[in-house]
């Protein structure tokens, strides 16, 4: 559905956002802000009324001061959500520390969450994050192309091989020109760029584009997952235009679920090589352990040798512990085991070896506590 003409905001729009959103407390100042900005929201009606409440929600935080302004660095405090971080990784240290940062939509529906179609009808995710987050493939490939667009600003594509077969591409949108480098799109579909893998360091998140509607934005990641179509060598690999809801990326983590962090090692085992590989994490399993007694109390060990012999009864059981919280003496809830640990480590192994998904997507950022790691990768990157 193609877009109006631009227009201000009108009386029928105002009570729209006040439907929508009646229970942000941005919505107030939200409003008084709306009145002097004009932009082209969509015609069609529940598109428009998303619009309108991603606008409320942004003219509030314009109303209050809590945008964020600038781009941060190690140097430069992050002003984010209305606090004040010394930097990127004190913000990710908030969040989430398996699943990573919140998306700017809350699940609702039957869909896993309540986010935007893209120009193509693919699902994408917003991840809330502030400008200067390092970004990373969320699997390995080959850079496709980077172009600059309206509403997408800096945009970055990567080919994944599924098999043998380039299949799957990622989009990275929204992107900073810190870490982000261009080169010319690709003559034909065909090219190969640069390959890039998980340690890698491809792109930094930041607020170039107008965002929807062709208005102002929150800072945020815009990212997707899409199918290509393989034709031949002659032609190569090119985007295609699945058919809604396409690939939510947020079905292609660890067993189909929402993508975790990587631990800075475990490689992600493709299709092909999955039997190979989980004989060779159980048969050097007695070895595993002895390495992991030092990092698990006793209970722990007897429950993991206890499942050595039935592979998916191990992987539910490592999973569990990995994935789900713990309350601790004080009361809180806190994972016991964190991306760069033997267990979590053992964890990924089992899942990447074991999903039946041809295609296992992680976290494109990089996990705070694992960044020397990182450094050392990319040391021609300061971040």
């Amino acid at each position: 559905m193609k877009p109006t003409q631009s227009k201000v905001f009108g009386k029928q729009d105002i009570e729209t956002i006040e439907e929508v959103v009646r229970d942000s407390r941005l919505v107030d100042k939200g409003i008084n802000e709306l009145k002097k900005f004009s932009h082209n929201a969509p015609s069609f009606d529940p598109d428009r009324r998303r619009f309108l409440k991603h606008a409320a929600m942004l003219a509030g935080l314009i109303a209050t001061g809590q945008l964020l302004k600038g781009c941060a660095t190690v140097q430069e405090p992050v002003q984010f959500q209305g606090k004040t971080y010394s930097n990127w990784e004190a913000y990710l240290m908030t969040q989430d520390l398996i699943r990573g940062p919140a998306p700017l939509y809350r699940p609702t529906g039957d869909l896993p969450y309540d986010n935007h179609l893209n120009r193509t009808g693919r699902y994408a995710i917003d991840y809330d994050v502030p400008i200067g987050t390092p970004l990373t493939p969320v699997n390995r490939g080959r850079i496709f192309r980077t172009v600059e667009s309206r509403t997408g600003g800096n945009e970055l594509s990567i080919t994944h091989l599924v098999g043998r077969e380039p299949l799957i591409g990622s989009v990275y949108a929204h992107l900073s020109e810190r870490f982000y480098e261009k080169k010319e799109t690709p003559a034909g579909p065909g090219t190969r760029g640069p390959s890039v893998d998980l340690i890698n360091i491809v792109a930094s998140s930041g607020n170039t584009g107008v965002g929807p509607g062709g208005g102002q934005q929150r800072p945020h990641l815009h990212f997707e997952i899409s199918n290509r179509e393989h034709y031949d060598t002659r032609v190569g690999v090119k985007f295609y235009r699945s058919v809604p809801p396409g690939l939510h990326p947020f079905t292609l983590g660890v067993d189909g679920g929402r993508p975790v962090y990587w631990d800075g090692e475990t490689e992600i085992v493709s299709a092909i090589y999955k039997t190979i590989k989980i004989q060779e994490i159980l048969y050097t399993f007695d070895a595993r352990i002895k390495h992991l007694r030092d990092t698990l109390d006793s209970k722990t060990v007897k429950e993991l040798l206890d499942r050595q012999n039935n592979p998916e009864e191990l992987k539910n059981y490592v999973g569990f512990r990995v994935l789900n919280k713990k309350r601790g003496t004080d009361g809180k809830e806190n994972y016991e085991f964190r991306p760069g640990s033997p267990m979590y480590k053992l964890m990924l192994e089992l899942f990447f070896a074991m999903t039946i998904q041809e295609f296992i997507a992680t976290l494109p950022f990089v996990y705070p506590e694992l960044k020397p790691i990182y450094q050392k990768a990319n040391p021609g990157i300061k971040f």
